[in-house]
């Protein structure tokens, strides 16, 4: 019987077992603190961060909601919506209020007095229970 001159080598020594992410968990999971409190505090003050964010991450939508937007080719068609007849848009109000709606937003800035603006105020006032208010 021949005796081993060597001690066998410790392998727990030699070879060090690690997962693959652990190094990255140990940075990362600070950096995402930290990023998400910057984040936080940075939101009050950065309106453009808090519309992308809210771009990127939308919420569920409201089916009582109902945004409708102007798209290129009614700007082609039509014009700018700021240059558009003033009675477009009281028939659009009207024609909201006679089916029910319970608000109604209106974002286009109307520049200056111009015909049709008493037929706006009359679809405004009346419409949503009468409590609407021009931004003026």
């Amino acid at each position: 019987m021949e005796t081993c001159l060597h001690p066998a080598p410790d392998l727990g020594r030699m070879y060090r077992f690690r997962l693959p992410g652990t190094t990255l968990i140990r940075l990362n999971v600070p950096l995402a603190l930290l990023g998400s409190t910057l984040l936080v505090l940075a939101l009050p003050q950065n309106p453009a961060l808090w519309d992308a964010l809210n771009r990127g991450l939308p919420s569920r939508l409201d089916p009582r909601v109902l945004v409708v937007g102007i798209d290129d080719a009614t700007v082609r068609a039509y014009g700018a919506p700021d240059r558009w007849d003033r009675t477009l848009y009281a028939r659009a109000l009207t024609t909201l209020n006679e089916a029910g709606v319970q608000a109604v937003g209106l974002d286009v800035p109307l520049r200056g007095p111009a015909p049709g603006d008493e037929a706006v105020r009359q679809a405004v006032t009346s419409g949503a229970g009468g409590a609407g208010h021009p931004a003026g």
